[in-house]
C-alpha cells in the first residue's frame, strides 16, 4: 500500500442517519464536547496532570480568566491560530491576520507553564507530552508516527495496520476509554492518541478523567460519552478521505492518501434505540415483532426442552454439583447485588472468581455494560473466566486474593467487590483486614457471601455493604463482615 504524494484540505462533515436521530444526539454530542473542554483545565486543578493545553476563541478568553484563577490554574497563550472551532484538528490552523483567532492556551501552575511554553517553542513533543500526562508509550507511537512520518491520522497504525496490501478489515477491542475513533466530533476520554486501542495506561488516564467529569457536576455528559465510545463503530480510509460510520451518524474528514482502501472495526458492547438498522457493520438488524398467531402463542406454551449446552465444567469450576443449583445461588446474589449495578457501565470485581460464572448472570440480568476482574487460585479456571469474557480476557488474574496486587492498581476503582465469606475463614485475622482496608480503599460496595446454611438452619448470608458509610470505616468495616462470617459459620480463624 503506498502513500500518495497528496494532502487533500482539512475538512469535517457529519451525516446523520436520520432527523430522529439528530433530534436526540446532536445537543448530547454538544453537551458532551462542552463538558470535554472543561474536564480538560479542571484536570490540572484536581492533579490529574500537570499541565492541560485546549484551543480557546480568542473573544472568549476574558470571561474564562476569573474560572481560571479561581481554581489556582495559570492560562498562557502558546500560540495564534486561523479562526475555527475549539475542537479536533488534525493540524494547526494556518496563523490568522487581522481577524477572529483561536489561541492555543496552556493551563497549569506557573513553574510547569514555564516548561511548557520553553517545549512548545521548542518543538519538543517528548517534552510536551510529559507534562500533559500522556503515557511514554502514546509518546513514543506519536514521535515516529505523527511527527517523523507526518500522517495525519494514525488510526490505521494505532490498529496494527502495515502499510503492505490488506484488503481485509482490522478488528479492534479494547476498554471504552481508548476508543477515540469519535475524536472529530469531541467525544472521548483522554486528550492524546494513544499507541493502540488496548493500551492500558490510556484507560487508566480515561477512567480518571471521565471519573472527574462526574464528579464536577458533568455525569450526564459522561454516561453519554460512555454509551457512545461503546458503540461500534468503523473507520475506513481511501485516496485521503476518512469515513467513520456508526449507529446513529457517518463523519467524513480528511485523511492520510494511500492507493488501497483500509477498515479498521471495533465491536460495540451497546447499540442505540435510534441506531440505523443494516445488515452491514457497525449497523444491527432490528428484531422483528413476535406474530400474534394462535399457531406461535401454542408454541411458547409448550416449548421443546433445549439439553444445557454449558461443559461441566460451567458449574463445576464455581464449586457446585449441577447447574440448577449454581443458578439458584448466583440468583440470590443477584438479588442483593441489582441496586449497586443501576450505574452506567459499573465496574465489578469477584475475589475467587471461578471462571466468572456470576459476573456473566450480573451481566445478562441487571448491568449489560458491566466490566468485568476477576482473580482465582486455578489457572484453568482463569483460563474458562478468559474464555466466556474474550472482550475483557485481560481482566482475569491468576493469584491469591490476599497477596495479588493487580486488582489494587493504582486509578482502579469498582462500583462493587464480591468477596466470599470462605476466603476470611480461610486466613489469618490480619490478612483478612488488609484485604477489606484494600477493598475500603478501591470499592463503593461490598457483596460479601456465602452459599453454606448456617449450623442454625438460616439462610446463607447474602449482604450488600455501602463503603462510603462512616460504619463501614476502619475497623467497623472489619466488624460488620467478622459478623457475618461468625453467622455463615464459626467465624474467622485465630
Amino acid at each position: 500500500m503506498r502513500r500518495l504524494p497528496f494532502e487533500l484540505p482539512e475538512f469535517t462533515r457529519v451525516t446523520w442517519v436520520d432527523d430522529r436521530a439528530r433530534a436526540v444526539w446532536e445537543p448530547r454530542l454538544r453537551r458532551v464536547s462542552a463538558a470535554w473542554r472543561e474536564v480538560q483545565w479542571l484536570s490540572v486543578a484536581a492533579g490529574i496532570r500537570p499541565c492541560a493545553v485546549l484551543r480557546v476563541p480568542q473573544d472568549e478568553m476574558p470571561r474564562h480568566f476569573l474560572r481560571w484563577e479561581a481554581l489556582g490554574v495559570g492560562a498562557a497563550v502558546l500560540a495564534r491560530e486561523g479562526a475555527g472551532a475549539p475542537g479536533y484538528a488534525a493540524r494547526t490552523p494556518a496563523r490568522a491576520g487581522d481577524g477572529p483567532a483561536t489561541l492555543r492556551v496552556g493551563f497549569g501552575g506557573a513553574d510547569d507553564l514555564r516548561r511548557l511554553s520553553a517545549a512548545w517553542t521548542a518543538g519538543d513533543h517528548d517534552a510536551i507530552g510529559t507534562l500533559l500526562g500522556y503515557p511514554p508509550c502514546c509518546r513514543a507511537f506519536f514521535d515516529a508516527v505523527w511527527a517523523r512520518r507526518r500522517l495525519l491520522d494514525p488510526t490505521w497504525a494505532m490498529a496494527g495496520g502495515s502499510d503492505g496490501e490488506n484488503a481485509r478489515p482490522l478488528r479492534v477491542s479494547g476498554p471504552v476509554f481508548t476508543n477515540v475513533l469519535w475524536r472529530w466530533v469531541d467525544v472521548r476520554a483522554v486528550p492524546h492518541l494513544p499507541c493502540a486501542f488496548d493500551c492500558e495506561d490510556t484507560a487508566a488516564l480515561g477512567e480518571r478523567l471521565l471519573e472527574l467529569a462526574e464528579r464536577v457536576g458533568f455525569a450526564e455528559e459522561a454516561g453519554w460519552c460512555r454509551a457512545i465510545l461503546s458503540w461500534p463503530v468503523e473507520w475506513s480510509s481511501l485516496h485521503g478521505i476518512a469515513e467513520i460510520r456508526a449507529p446513529v451518524l457517518k463523519i467524513a474528514t480528511t485523511t492520510d492518501a494511500f492507493t488501497g482502501k483500509r477498515v479498521v472495526q471495533r465491536a460495540g458492547t451497546e447499540y442505540p434505540g435510534e441506531g440505523a438498522s443494516g445488515l452491514h457493520f457497525p449497523y444491527r438488524v432490528r428484531p422483528v415483532p413476535a406474530g400474534r398467531a394462535a399457531a406461535f402463542a401454542r408454541g411458547l406454551a409448550n416449548p421443546i426442552p433445549r439439553p444445557d449446552p454449558r461443559p461441566a465444567w460451567y458449574h463445576a469450576d464455581n464449586g457446585f454439583s449441577g447447574r440448577a443449583a449454581m443458578d439458584r445461588a448466583h440468583r440470590r446474589l443477584l438479588r442483593a447485588a441489582r441496586a449497586a449495578l443501576a450505574v452506567p457501565e459499573p465496574h465489578v470485581a469477584d475475589l475467587g472468581c471461578g471462571n466468572g460464572a456470576l459476573l456473566r448472570l450480573l451481566r445478562e440480568e441487571a448491568a449489560p455494560a458491566l466490566v468485568p476482574y476477576g482473580v482465582d487460585l486455578s489457572p484453568e479456571r482463569i483460563a474458562h473466566a478468559r474464555d466466556l469474557w474474550p472482550g475483557h480476557s485481560g481482566n482475569f488474574t491468576v493469584g491469591d486474593v490476599f497477596d495479588d496486587e493487580t486488582p489494587w492498581r493504582p486509578g482502579r476503582s469498582y462500583r462493587l467487590v464480591l468477596l466470599g465469606l470462605n476466603r476470611l475463614r480461610e486466613t489469618t485475622p490480619g490478612r483478612a483486614r488488609r484485604l477489606l482496608d484494600r477493598i475500603r480503599e478501591h470499592a463503593d460496595r461490598l457483596l460479601v457471601y456465602s452459599h453454606d446454611r448456617a449450623p442454625d438452619g438460616a439462610e446463607p448470608v447474602a449482604s450488600l455493604v455501602d463503603l462510603r458509610d462512616p460504619a463501614a470505616q476502619g475497623d467497623g468495616l472489619a466488624g460488620q463482615v467478622i459478623a457475618m462470617a461468625k453467622a455463615a459459620a464459626s467465624g474467622l480463624p485465630g
